[in-house]
Formats: structure tokens, sequence, C-alpha cells
């Protein structure tokens, strides 16, 4: 007793008054503590398993809307595959190259663009209309086969 009795204060060795109360205030504060602690673990557990909860529900809903568009996609894949393999089949035996000349346009800086250079460019909306560039000294006709 004499080892813990030796770090208290002189002024509360000395009283039997305050002697009594320190005495009397540790297992108060111990008690209040270890009840504090408890508190907080508990809430922290509480918090912890609802937004375990929360977080399992919205991994579920998302993998099922993911999911579903996933399968949309399929079906959309499904359906526009042949639809598109009979356009690539019939550009390959047409002759792009009178669609292209009518589309696009000679400038005498030796580009081609898709708008005619004697027109003015006020003409040409931007926000319309794709615009084609074809830079000086691009290959516009390759070997075919």
């Amino acid at each position: 007793m004499y080892q813990i009795t030796k770090h208290i204060p002189l002024a509360i060795r000395r009283s039997i008054f305050h002697k009594s109360m320190f005495w009397l205030g540790l297992p108060i504060v111990g008690l209040s503590a270890l009840a504090i602690t408890i508190g907080y673990r508990h809430a922290v557990a509480t918090v912890e398993t609802q937004a375990t909860g929360e977080l399992k529900n919205y991994v579920n809903e998302r993998s099922k809307r993911e999911s579903q568009i996933f399968q949309l996609a399929q079906k959309n894949h499904a359906h526009l595959k042949p639809i598109i393999m009979d356009e690539v089949k019939k550009a390959r035996s047409t002759n792009p190259d009178v669609a292209f000349n009518t589309l696009v346009k000679p400038w005498s800086d030796g580009t081609y663009r898709n708008f005619d250079q004697s027109r003015p460019l006020g003409e040409f909306d931007t926000l319309e209309d794709a615009t084609v560039f074809v830079g000086v000294g691009a290959e516009l006709y390759l070997n075919r086969e």
C-alpha cells in the first residue's frame, strides 16, 4: 500500500477527508471509464452493422441493375450484329470512291474538305454538319482487294 500512496500528492496524504474522497473516487472514475468504453464500443458496433447492411443492399441492387444492363447489351448485340454484317458486306461490294468524291471537294491548299471552297464559310453549320478534313499528302485511294 505504501507503493501506491507514495505517488499521491502530500496534501491528499495528510487529510483524512482528502484521503477518503480519493479512495472513494477511484472506483467511480474507473467504473465511469469502463461504462464509457463499453458504450462507445456498442455504438461503433451498431453503426458498423447498419453500414454493412446498407452496403450489402446497395451492392445487391447495383449488381441486379448491372446484370440487366448487360443482358440488354447482349440482346442489342444479337439484334444488331446481322444488320451490321449485311451493311459491311454491301459496302465491300460497292465502290466507295463515287460517294467520297461527291461528299469531299479539293481545296486550293491541297486539302480535301466536305465543304466547297467557293461557298462562304458562314453557310457551313459546324454544330449540325460533320467536318471532314483530309490533309495534304494523305493517300486517298488505297489498293482494295
